[in-house]
């Protein structure tokens, strides 16, 4: 089989947006609850690498809530 090499080609953008994409819709001040035991760490990891702040509140019902503070 033969290939041909191309120049020059634009990478597309990843159609993945990952477990916490909300974040990137957070106006600071608004918040949503997370039921995930596991998810403060990865939270905290995707809220940084976008540069936004964020505070995570562990729920007496159980679960998260995470709210954006800037």
């Amino acid at each position: 089989m033969n290939y041909k090499i191309e120049k020059n080609i634009p990478l597309p953008a990843s159609q993945r947006k990952g477990k916490f994409a909300i974040l990137e819709d957070l106006e600071v001040g608004d918040s949503f609850h997370v039921a995930d035991v596991t998810a403060p760490a990865g939270i905290y990891s995707k809220a940084e690498s976008l540069g936004i702040k964020v505070t995570v509140r562990s729920m007496a019902m159980g679960g998260f809530r995470v709210w954006r503070t800037a």
